[in-house]
């Protein structure tokens, strides 16, 4: 079929079928689909995998509905415009996630897993991990093939150490870590796989991260987040094998900045030092010195012997360790 108008082969085995509509209200035109939908005469509306309305992006030409006696299918340029956006409707819609882990959560071959929970929580001596995952949204069959989009984070309080590209997105693999602005830009990579997503949640990329330190504030109450660090996207774009694809979804992660507790002189190491500040606070109710605020690590209210216990587990360490501090379960949730 070509772009004429007026093609008899359509209608000739048969009626077209018409939605019947009322003027009940006398403004000389349809009561559903003027007065409640907004569609007029010779509009084309498309409909997604989901039977939704497609919104059609309205920077190009301020078109929401697609009205052929504007858009004239005998100019190419519309033509090709019309045809983008059926493609568009047709594709999987995406979904992007961010989550921080201390610990980079195991996938499959191409990369593919269950979305980890993610942390709540990172302390000023450890590296961690914000991973970026996508997946489809809808009941589609078809994959992602191509992701980009710009990690945003707070440049003055963690800076990213590496990216790690994930398993199936071996082609056209970009990022530029841009630390003191706080952006890794144009982060995105390809694959000529046309099922990735399709099925669960793909890894983009894994950027490791550092943080600048934090100061111990347990000073008449228990230690308590230095900072919240948010990470964030922005500029992001989708693709499959048909067409660029809506991005129904864009979760960013946060996550609280924790002082390491048992260096109680803050000076980055668990050493004597700390051990005298424990020592003059052992056996005393918090509240009772501005030292048992600080050593009382499990939240109990007491420095008794299991503090004891998470101090002697910790003791020696330095912020030059790569190895994780051991901290007790309800941290840093306590009381």
């Amino acid at each position: 079929m070509g772009q004429d108008s007026g093609n008899g082969l359509i209608p000739n085995h048969g009626d077209l079928p018409w939605l019947q509509d009322i003027d009940a209200n006398n403004n000389l035109v349809s009561d559903v689909w003027y007065d409640q939908w907004g569609i007029t005469y010779r509009d084309v509306v498309i409909l997604d995998s989901d039977n939704v309305p497609y919104d059609i992006d309205p920077t190009q030409a301020g078109i929401q509905n697609f009205n052929l006696s504007i858009y004239n299918l005998a100019v190419p340029e519309n033509y090709a415009a019309l045809r983008e956006f059926f493609l568009r409707a047709a594709s999987p819609k995406a979904g992007l996630s961010l989550k921080v882990v201390d610990v980079p959560t195991s996938v499959n071959s191409v990369g593919e897993s269950n979305l980890p929970a993610g942390d709540t929580w990172v302390d000023e001596w450890g590296s961690f991990y914000v991973e970026v995952w996508v997946e489809t949204t809808n009941d589609n069959s078809l994959g992602l093939t191509d992701v980009a989009l710009d990690l945003t984070y707070d440049g003055s309080m963690v800076h990213a150490e590496s990216i790690e590209y994930g398993p199936a997105f071996t082609i056209n693999r970009t990022g530029t870590i841009l630390n003191p602005s706080g952006r890794i830009s144009n982060l995105g990579g390809a694959t000529l796989r046309s099922d990735i997503a399709d099925n669960a949640p793909a890894l983009l990329a894994r950027i490791k991260f550092n943080t600048v330190t934090a100061p111990h504030n347990a000073n008449g109450e228990h230690i308590h987040a230095h900072a919240q660090l948010a990470f964030g996207m922005a500029d992001a774009e989708v693709g499959s094998v048909i067409s660029q694809s809506a991005i129904a979804s864009m979760a960013g992660a946060n996550v609280s900045l924790m002082p390491v507790t048992y260096d109680l002189n803050d000076d980055d190491r668990i050493g004597f030092a700390d051990l005298a500040v424990f020592t003059g606070a052992f056996l005393q109710n918090v509240g009772g010195t501005s030292d048992a605020w600080a050593a009382d690590f499990d939240g109990s209210g007491r420095v008794d012997f299991g503090d004891l216990s998470w101090f002697t587990a910790n003791f020696l360490r330095t912020s030059a360790d790569t190895t994780a501090l051991d901290y007790p379960t309800n941290w840093p949730n306590m009381g």
